[in-house]
């Protein structure tokens, strides 16, 4: 791993996990030190965050960490919300009772972690329930489209999670919607769906406009 990949990866973690939080300025001055590394590097791995939709740089300004507006947040809610309705319904019908035991013992697990507010794991790319659901449908076009938007897809997430400890509320409704996906319970399971990414959405508009005034 050359040193562009990995300060790349690490500003990645950091954007995600909120140590710099929408609108943040990513000084080059300041990163330089941070990761003790020359500048050509470090821009690199800005660049590459660019192309991902999770840095925007501004000429003769500097890099920022995207701040979407509403109407960004309102479309990724819209569409993130067909992808995983679809993907729920495609689960009940094809995926296997190993696998769905599989996503609840690690439901379980992050559940400890979240009730003594350790979070680390929710901020893990990888630690990622919807993916899970996602993966069960057994539609990898389904799962590629998802993928592709799963960086501003992530951001906003995990932002909403964060904001006023959502996260303690979410393994509940994550329980619930995987046990409705195991007794096949179609219309439920739309539902409940319908409102996980509704309370979402709400709970992130509100932390954008406490963080905006």
């Amino acid at each position: 791993m050359n040193n562009s990949t990995s300060i790349y990866n690490k500003l990645k973690i950091d954007i995600l996990s909120q140590k710099y939080p929408a609108g943040f300025h990513l000084k080059e001055v300041l990163l330089s030190r941070i990761f003790k590394t020359t500048r050509i590097p470090l821009r690199e791995a800005i660049i590459k965050l660019e192309r991902e939709g999770l840095v925007k740089i501004i000429p003769n300004k500097g890099a920022f960490v995207i701040r979407l507006s509403k109407k960004e947040i309102e479309e990724l809610f819209e569409v993130r919300e067909s992808l995983e309705i679809k993907a729920g319904i495609l689960a009940i019908d094809r995926a296997n009772k190993e696998q769905i035991l599989r996503i609840q013992k690690d439901l379980e697990k992050r559940e400890i972690l979240f009730k003594r507010e350790k979070t680390i794991d929710y901020r893990v790319p990888q630690k990622d329930f919807h993916l899970d659901i996602l993966k069960l449908s057994k539609n990898k076009i389904l799962v590629s489209i998802w993928k592709s938007l799963n960086n501003r897809l992530s951001l906003v997430r995990i932002t909403s999670a964060m904001h006023n400890k959502r996260f303690l509320k979410t393994i509940e409704e994550h329980k619930e919607i995987l046990h409705n996906i195991n007794v096949r319970n179609y219309s439920r399971t739309e539902e409940l769906i319908k409102i996980h990414i509704k309370e979402a959405k709400i709970n992130l508009l509100l932390h954008y406009k406490i963080n905006t005034k």
